[in-house]
């Protein structure tokens, strides 16, 4: 049973209201919400409401089917539901970060959503006010250098949510020792600009959406605050023996530990992610399952570059013009697999064998090329797995009747062996993973 809790109004009498249960919100946060409505005189008698939301699948998507979720909040909403446009500490007293930063301000703020960094309480204050509005949150989480895929994620969440988050954080933990965390691409103004951008798209007269809303990104020390002595989730071991769990050890925990963070920090009702890390958002679907997170887990098809069909990726900018020619070979070997599976062929050996073959075709002309004019690429894996637990799939049978089946590959585009301009001779290793889904599975 709630307990029971008095507050002295404006008019100096006592009003006992019994804490209600916010999904999520421990009892504690619920009531400091309570606190927040008695800054207002004006409100009306609990109201319960209920919400179903439908994961985001295109119909030309190729994903695994969706996720339904179902929620009933009690939940106490203001007559003015523009009461809570300025967050609070405590009665009274403004936040110092939303007082001290100018992209808190709704009047006089030069970005069209509201940006935390690393004040942890406000950016708890503003969702609870959006509770108890009973405002729902669609959330996209992204390491910034924003490119079209992830504009793309963002309409999707604003297209069923009045208002959208999106997290930009470089997350250290899942990269590994010798991988490209220094080097990853930071481009803080541009990633700005274009959520402004979109964000006039959304609010175009015609448009019947969401909005962004809140911009959080916050440093490492705010995330990690005990560094390396902090907690890690840990993924099952059946998600970690195979692709990106077996090429890249701190990878798939790193996601876990982040997400599990930002779910938490944020409580978004859905959140979205793209279809090109499947094996991220399949532990993503475990990890809000096995932990009981009250959110629905929404995975959108892969925005691809016009031409190629290319994944599009923050890391595509480091390829250079040379490597960025060679790169679609990805998405041709993909396309030459699901072309046998399409065909009639069913068994795993006939669909990896031809995926292969044009990875291997592509290479072999490269390599008859100069050095000064040949890109070479080393394959990490061609994997053909199940969509439930990632588990290979090798045996001669139907692929994918019961539990789905996803064809994936990573490669390593190398650096270019006679460099001809600056950005060539700045060359790294850019790792690029790609999937196609074959089938969606009965589970």
């Amino acid at each position: 049973m709630s307990p029971v809790m008095k507050f002295r109004n404006v008019s100096g009498r006592y009003r006992a209201l019994r804490a209600f249960p916010l999904q999520g919100l421990s009892e504690r946060f619920a009531s400091q919400s309570i606190v927040h409505t008695l800054q207002h005189e004006r409100y009306q008698s609990s109201t319960s409401v209920a919400s179903q939301v439908t994961s985001y699948t295109p119909k030309s998507d190729n994903t695994y089917q969706s996720i339904r979720s179902f929620s009933s909040t009690t939940i106490s909403r203001p007559r003015n539901q523009h009461a809570f446009q300025r967050p609070f500490t405590s009665i009274g007293k403004p936040d110092p970060y939303a007082t001290s930063s100018p992209s808190n301000d709704p009047h006089s703020h030069p970005h069209s959503f509201r940006i935390y960094h690393d004040s942890i309480p406000a950016l708890r204050t503003y969702r609870s006010q959006l509770f108890l509005q009973s405002q729902s949150v669609g959330f996209v989480a992204t390491m910034g250098a924003l490119h079209s895929g992830h504009l793309s994620l963002i309409r999707a969440a604003a297209a069923q949510h009045p208002h959208v988050f999106v997290s930009i954080f470089v997350n250290p933990t899942q990269f590994g020792p010798k991988e490209d965390l220094s080097t990853y691409p930071r481009t803080w103004e541009q990633d700005l600009e274009k959520l402004e951008t979109l964000n006039k798209e959304l609010s175009l007269p015609n448009s019947t959406g969401g909005r962004i809303s809140l911009l959080f990104a916050p440093s490492t020390k705010t995330i990690y605050p005990t560094q390396e002595s902090g907690l890690t989730v840990l993924p099952p071991p059946s998600l970690s023996a195979t692709l990106e769990g077996a090429s890249r050890p701190s990878f798939l925990p790193g996601v876990a530990t982040i997400c599990t963070k930002l779910f938490s920090l944020l409580q978004p009702t859905a959140v979205y992610f793209g279809a090109k890390d499947i094996q991220q958002s399949v532990l993503i679907r475990r990890l809000v399952r096995d932990l009981h997170i009250p959110t629905v887990v929404s995975v959108v098809r892969t925005s691809r570059e016009a031409g190629d069909g290319l994944a599009m990726s923050s890391r595509n900018v480091h390829l250079g013009k040379r490597r960025r020619g060679v790169a679609g070979v990805l998405y041709r070997a993909l396309r030459m697999g699901e072309e046998v599976y399409r065909a009639g062929r069913e068994d795993a050996r006939g669909i990896l064998e031809a995926a292969k073959k044009e990875l291997e075709d592509e290479l072999a002309r490269q390599n008859a090329l100069s050095r000064a004019d040949r890109s070479l690429f080393e394959v990490d894996y061609v994997s053909l797995t199940d969509l439930e637990d990632m588990d290979s799939i090798t045996g001669p049978g139907p692929v994918g009747k019961e539990k789905g089946a996803v064809l994936s590959l990573a490669v390593k585009m190398l650096p270019v062996e006679e460099p001809q301009d600056e950005q060539e001779k700045r060359q790294g290793v850019v790792r690029l993973i790609d999937n196609v889904v074959l089938e969606e599975g009965r589970s």
